[in-house]
């Protein structure tokens, strides 16, 4: 039994007023989890720590189920001494209390930290309160989630939901407690010795009965998947009705910017794409033979190809040297790129994330043995191409050398092949990245050679030392334990340029030492530009005049934000990457049974999560999102990847989206991505929107709005947090949401734009209340309307353009009467869309419309709860029927079911008075061809 994926120890507790709110606890991957079906309310496991804060990692032995409770133990060996550590818990539930009864031994005298019981609020907690009591009857109020705190002698601690649900947790006896993201409660101190026994004693209690399962498959998520139908596609390349072949084609000459637009040959161009990353971007000729053409088909006109650089499964790189690319596979990646091309597809180049480095070059680097030393057996060059020439100019080789080679199959150097739209410089990283302070003070050589750039920079920027001490204040030899040199000089050119966008957000505003941090910033912001510029003047030099792109991560949500965004804005387009629920568990968003995800939907918060990144739109620059997904297994994936073709694309004029991601040809037999069970976008409610969404975007439906909200400010202004606007990010990892004036919202009324300019800047924020009407947002183009009343999984979009009508989300049944036609929902949620299926044509005047109706899309078996996929399931992956009824304003001809290739199945469907009562589920079918 592979206990690590077996839920054990489940406790119900009604809450509320219904099977959403009902409260489940259960043991998984070492924790056990109290949750609802929406999401994670708190969870526990065992936390240990040898001194200095090494972490001990443990083994854990199969569960011992009792009658009246069940034992897990953990062993934690210790890695600095002989000696393990046993960790036990016994759970047990009766009447109305779950109970841990936590014992820790040691079987050597062991050296900690601590040993810990940690606690951890969930998502559905955030936003309530803690009460603490500490032994001595003292009480504390506490806001969540967290902040880092000590706590003595806790007793007991009350948590209330903001939806006012309590849980009370008693400990006896009563315990320190170390707050750091988690309530660490401290069974041991600093040491346990052999034979030493701690114990301690956690009561939850609830306000119900308790009822106790021991496995995954007893829990039921109460979805009734029975008339679902299966997606079973052959990956047919042909173009049957859905194919949009004839609309692709590779202009003669570049992609260029004009403003805030792309331009090829003179017309606007829109770029909606996808991505294929390491191995897959040189497959084999069959492969690749198919993967273009079914590119073609979906629509797909751009594949952006990530991680190009390093050797093996993980690109094109050769062993010999980070800048050397291995022949072989370059042949392979050649002949990709010319059937891409052939079939009217552009590519885009993201070559370097990690650059590895190898013994060929030892001699090109200043300390080429500290990059090994720090690489543990994957020596990469992370955080330190913002400071260090020599690293810069490896980089830049590596771009060189890919971009200057000729393409075996086409002849014609990627330099000068038009099909190439754009060459980024570097994924996911910047100058002002959280991990670049820590990552360029792991290498000695290289951290000296960054405090001497920022030593000489300061030296140009200050009269002396003494004016440098007497700006600074406190910021003078302050910095030590965040990595900065002891006794800094400006002789000894050691001033370290300490940073993360937490100091540049707090310290750096009113604080003693935010005048250093101003500096620091300016100095990084310096760093990067010129990085950038070296490495444009380097793609220049051999010929390339097409798009470069900087970066596209993110730097917290003050000056390092908007310094990074400035920096990003001086190249050719501004580029973003954002990512919504799904798969969120360890190691990130892998999909499989027993591991967490998330469900949340942004129809219930207009303009947040993915399309809320559009409030870094820099006015007059193109923008794009080179990598984006509502991660599987979302169920409300078919409306969050709609927004942002309507929203992104459309009302918010976007120029590019690459869509994460495509790997190799055809759709996936199962919503995870085959291997490493992660990203994944080729599904029946992903890639399978394309021929409606493509077509909606390529053609412009939707009209780009004017400018409502110009949020200005300078360089100095950012620097010194003097903006007259709001701006915060809630990041986690590569999920992300952006919040600020005038409101993400507005994102849903018309354009929201950054402006950068000379001397104090001020914003021009239009007064937006007459496009929100009640519980719903129009947009200044009359074309969208979005409604939402705030409730969790509610909201709806209504689309009405000349091209393409319907409604999405969690609409009412009630008639939404559009231009051609009238929709009454009659599923609670679902995505019904009519579009011409000519490029030159509306629905007003076509030969013929696509119709699309969709809703969930699951795993056959698979099961989903509590914030856990309690069953991944297996192939194939099956559709969720959409009942609907549609009256045609237009009468149509007749009506067609399509298979999932595109071609037609079955009888005409039966048209009464102009309208259908539509049941995909009776023919199994998500696509239809409406005849005119």
């Amino acid at each position: 039994m592979n206990w690590t994926h077996l839920l054990l120890g489940i406790l119900f507790f009604s809450c509320g007023n219904g099977d959403n709110d009902r409260v489940r606890a259960f043991r998984n991957d070492k924790k056990t989890v109290l949750a609802t079906k929406a999401g994670v309310l708190l969870e526990t496991q065992t936390v240990c720590f040898e001194p200095d804060w090494g972490w001990m990692g443990s083994t854990a032995a199969e569960p011992d189920i009792r009658a009246e409770q069940t034992v897990y133990r953990q062993t934690y060996k210790a890695r600095q001494t002989p000696g393990k550590l046993t960790w036990t818990e016994s759970i047990r539930s009766s009447d109305k209390v779950l109970t841990w009864e936590v014992e820790a031994t040691a079987d050597a005298d062991l050296p900690l930290t601590y040993g810990a019981f940690s606690l951890s609020i969930g998502k559905l907690m955030q936003g309530g309160v803690a009460h603490v009591k500490s032994a001595a009857s003292d009480q504390r109020r506490m806001e969540l989630p967290l902040v880092r705190a000590e706590l003595k002698q806790v007793a007991a601690v009350v948590f209330r939901t903001a939806g006012g649900q309590e849980f009370e947790l008693s400990i006896a006896p009563p315990l320190d407690v170390h707050i750091d993201g988690s309530m660490r409660f401290k069974l041991t101190g600093d040491r346990l010795d052999k034979g030493q026994v701690q114990r301690a004693v956690f009561e939850l209690r609830a306000s119900d009965r308790i009822s106790f399962f021991h496995s995954l498959a007893e829990i039921d998520d109460n979805t009734d998947t029975r008339d679902w139908f299966a997606f079973t596609p052959t990956d047919n390349v042909k173009p049957g009705i859905l194919g949009m072949q004839d609309w692709l084609r590779v202009g003669k000459g570049r992609v260029k910017e004009r403003g805030d637009q792309l331009f090829v040959d003179g017309k606007q161009v829109r770029f909606w794409g996808t991505n294929i990353e390491y191995s897959a971007c040189k497959p084999d000729k069959a492969r690749a033979d198919r993967a273009a053409r079914w590119f073609a088909k979906q629509g797909v006109n751009l594949v952006r190809q990530h991680k190009l650089t390093n050797p093996g499964w993980e690109g094109l790189g050769s062993n010999e040297s980070a800048a050397i690319y291995d022949p072989a596979d370059l042949k392979r990646f050649d002949y990709f790129n010319h059937q891409l091309r052939e079939n009217g597809i552009y590519y885009a180049f993201s070559p370097i994330w990690d650059l590895r480095v190898f013994e060929g070059d030892r001699n090109k680097l200043v300390a080429y043995d500290e990059i090994v030393r720090v690489g543990d057996g994957k020596p990469t060059t992370k955080g330190l191409v913002w400071f260090a020439d020599d690293v810069q100019d490896l980089h830049i080789a590596a771009l060189v050398n890919l971009v200057g080679h000729k393409n075996a199959s086409t002849g014609i150097r990627y330099a000068d092949d038009p099909a190439l739209a754009y060459v980024e410089i570097q994924n996911e990283e910047d100058a002002f990245f959280f991990t670049v302070s820590t990552a360029v003070g792991r290498h000695p050589t290289y951290k000296r050679l960054a405090a001497a750039k920022f030593s000489d920079w300061l030296a140009e920027r200050y009269a002396s030392e003494d004016a440098i001490r007497e700006a600074w204040g406190s910021g003078w030899n302050t910095f030590e334990d965040e990595g900065g040199y002891r006794s800094e000089s400006l002789k000894a050119k050691n001033i370290f340029p300490v940073s993360s966008p937490w100091l540049l957000d707090n310290h750096g505003k009113n604080h003693p030492r935010a005048a250093r941090l101003r500096d620091t910033a300016r100095f990084l912001f310096e760093c990067q530009n010129r990085y950038y510029q070296r490495a444009t003047k380097a793609l220049r030099d051999i010929g390339y005049k097409g798009m470069i792109v900087g970066s596209n991560w993110q730097a917290g949500e003050s000056s390092g934000h908007f310094l990074n965004l400035a920096s990003d804005a001086q190249l050719s387009f501004v580029d973003r990457h954002n990512y919504l629920a799904g798969a969120v568990g360890t190691p990130g968003h892998v999909m499989a049974t027993g591991y967490k995800f998330e469900n949340a939907t942004t129809l219930d918060r207009p303009g947040s999560a993915l399309l809320s990144t559009g409030l870094q739109q820099v006015s007059n620059k193109p923008f794009m999102l080179s990598e984006w997904l509502a991660i599987p297994p979302h169920e409300w994936a078919a409306a969050e990847t709609a927004i942002i073709a309507f929203y992104g694309m459309g009302l918010q004029g976007w120029d590019l989206s690459a869509f994460f991601s495509s790997n190799h040809d055809g759709f996936t037999p199962t919503l995870e991505s085959p291997g490493n069970k992660k990203f994944n976008n080729r599904t029946a409610h992903g890639i399978g929107l394309f021929p409606l969404l493509s077509r909606a975007v390529l053609r412009g439906d939707i009209t780009e709005a004017p400018v409502v909200a110009d949020r200005r400010l300078s360089i100095d202004q950012a620097v010194e947090h003097r903006y007259d606007f709001d701006h915060g990010t809630i990041q986690e990892h590569d999920l992300k949401s952006f919040t600020g004036t005038p409101g993400m919202d507005a994102l849903a009324i018309g354009r929201v734009v950054v402006s950068f300019g000379e001397g104090q800047q001020k914003s021009r924020i239009e007064d937006l209340r007459r496009y929100r009407k009640d519980d719903s947002l129009h947009s200044t183009t009359g074309q969208l309307q979005w409604h939402a009343s705030g409730d969790r999984e509610s909201g709806f979009i209504v689309v009405d353009s000349d091209g393409t009508q319907g409604v999405l989300g969690f609409a009412p049944s009630k008639p939404q009467k559009l231009g051609q036609l009238t929709i009454t929902p009659k599923s609670r949620y679902s995505m019904v869309m009519l579009t011409a299926r000519e490029q030159d044509k509306d629905l007003g005047n076509c030969r013929q419309a696509l119709l699309l109706a969709i809703a969930r899309v699951r795993n056959t078996g698979m099961k989903l709860g509590m914030g856990t996929i309690l069953d991944v399931g297996k192939a194939p992956q099956i559709l969720e029927p959409v009942k609907v009824n549609i009256q045609f304003h237009r009468r149509p001809k007749a009506i067609v079911a399509l298979d999932a290739d595109g071609h037609p199945i079955g009888q005409p469907i039966s048209i009464k008075d102009g309208g259908i009562e539509l049941d995909t589920g009776a023919h199994k079918a998500f696509y239809y061809l409406v005849s005119y």
